[in-house]
Order: structure tokens, then C-alpha cells, then sequence
């Protein structure tokens, strides 16, 4: 047989040591140990729901860490002005030159 032919239908299949297929068997254990767990049981569309929801409220942000979102924010600096004046509130400008994204 050369290497360009494919091995007979009958042929096992042999799993060499690469990382791939090690990878593979190693997932494939990992959900043959899972899957007697919670993670893997049907369950009803409710219970999925009351799952999911308390799971939001507890990664929801408090109101401590909410307080961020009282900084008024404004487009331009003509608004900001106007609007600092209104309230009697300082302005904090914050500029960059460029992109954003990296730039932290």
C-alpha cells in the first residue's frame, strides 16, 4: 500500500500521540465523568428559567457599584459647559488622540 492510498475499511484506527487526539480523549473522559452530574439532567423549561434568573441576580451589580452611572456624560464640550453650570457641577474632560482600544 502506498502513502497515498487509504487503508482498508477494516483497518483500525489508530490514535497516534498528538496533541489533537489527546486533547479529544481527554474532553471525552471529561463528559463521561460529567454525565451523571447536575449540569447534564433534563430539566423543565421553568426550572431552566428559575436557574438562569437567579443566576443574574447574582451577578448583577449592586447599587455601590452602580454609582458610576450618575456621572453625567456629554458628546461636546458646549454641553457639557451648559449643563455644569445648570447643575453646579465641575466638568472632568477626558481626550485622546486616536483609538481608544489600547490606548489603557
Amino acid at each position: 500500500m502506498s502513502d497515498t492510498e487509504a487503508p482498508p475499511a477494516s483497518a483500525p484506527v489508530r490514535c497516534r500521540r498528538s496533541p489533537l487526539c489527546l486533547t479529544l480523549l481527554l474532553f471525552l473522559a471529561a463528559v463521561a465523568l460529567l454525565a451523571g452530574t447536575e449540569a447534564f439532567k433534563p430539566s423543565s423549561a421553568l426550572e431552566q428559567m428559575t436557574r438562569v434568573s437567579r443566576r443574574v441576580r447574582e451577578l448583577d451589580l449592586s447599587r455601590a457599584e452602580r454609582r458610576w452611572e450618575e456621572i453625567g456624560w456629554a458628546h461636546d464640550l458646549d454641553a457639557a459647559v451648559l449643563t455644569a453650570h445648570r447643575m453646579h457641577r465641575p466638568i472632568f474632560v477626558f481626550t485622546v488622540k486616536g483609538d481608544l482600544e489600547g490606548a489603557c
